[in-house]
């Protein structure tokens, strides 16, 4: 028997893609259509070749597999094939069909493709990992099946397709940790995030320009994990808590004063945040 509280057993929760994927069991619902599958083939070749998803920092993950029980070998790899070709990496995962295959494996990102292919998948043999699951909706719109398939992941999202973007709505957050939306555009086989997280491509640039002092905020308010309020001087007042409005305006202002750095410093000195 263990003990709970107990500080020589503490573990940080890990992540493949920071505040996005955690070790665990990740589960994505969506219907046909809707991206899942060939977001999850994008993030598995992003973390076997050890690269950010935009924000996301990738994390340390030792193998990839993709467990495949709905699509066809040959239009999967093809997918791969042109996914490695935008990203221009030279990376390959691990393909198979056999749930068998990644039991017991430690520290791999896993796709399993889908819930419905693999129903009697034992999750407590996958759980040291940062497994991806997924699934479908029913004709209704709910997740497919009993209460009990999302009960077992530690996260859930909705994977949507709007026809203009793809969005991914935070359904499950054990940890309190993840992102709560995410809005991308698929751009030659390349996901790229939108509508408010264009400027989050900033934060790496001003970590090179600013002060240590402003990594923090800059991090959180580009992630959205700010929730108070914020007011300042932008060519005139903003205040509320539209974090996607704020961010936008920091970055209009911070790219209009032209990467001046004591420009962007004297900016920044006045703007005022207040987290909740």
């Amino acid at each position: 028997m263990k003990t709970l509280g107990n500080l020589k057993n503490y573990k940080e929760l890990e992540f493949a893609f920071r505040n996005l994927i955690v070790k665990g069991i990740n589960l994505i619902v969506g219907n046909y259509g809707s991206g899942k599958s060939f977001f999850s083939l994008y993030l598995s070749l992003l973390a076997k070749s050890k690269r950010d998803f935009e924000i996301f920092e990738v994390g340390n993950v030792d193998e990839v597999y993709y467990v495949d029980g709905e699509n066809n070998y040959d239009e999967l790899n093809r997918r791969a094939c042109k996914i490695k070709e935008a990203l221009g990496i030279k990376e390959e995962i691990n393909y198979t069909n056999k749930i068998e295959d990644v039991y017991n494996l430690k520290n791999c990102f896993i796709v399993i493709d889908s819930y419905l292919c693999f129903k009697n998948v034992d999750f407590s043999k996958l759980r040291d990992n940062y497994t991806i699951v997924l699934h479908h909706l029913n004709k209704i719109g709910k997740i497919y099946g009993s209460i009990k398939i999302p009960a077992f992941s530690d996260c859930a999202y909705l994977m949507e397709n709007t026809g203009k973007y793809f969005r991914l709505t935070n359904l499950k957050d054990r940890f309190g940790k993840l992102v709560k939306r995410v809005s991308m555009r698929l751009n030659n086989y390349t996901f790229e995030l939108v509508n408010g997280y264009v400027s989050v491509k900033i934060s790496k640039r001003l970590k090179n320009m600013l002060p240590e002092k402003y990594n923090s905020f800059f991090e959180k308010l580009l992630e959205g994990r700010i929730e108070g309020r914020i007011s300042g001087r932008i060519d005139g007042r903003i205040e509320g808590r539209n974090i996607i409005k704020l961010r936008e305006d920091i970055y209009n202002k911070i790219m209009s004063l032209k990467s001046e750095k004591e420009s962007i410093e004297e900016f920044l000195e006045k703007l005022i945040w207040k987290e909740a």
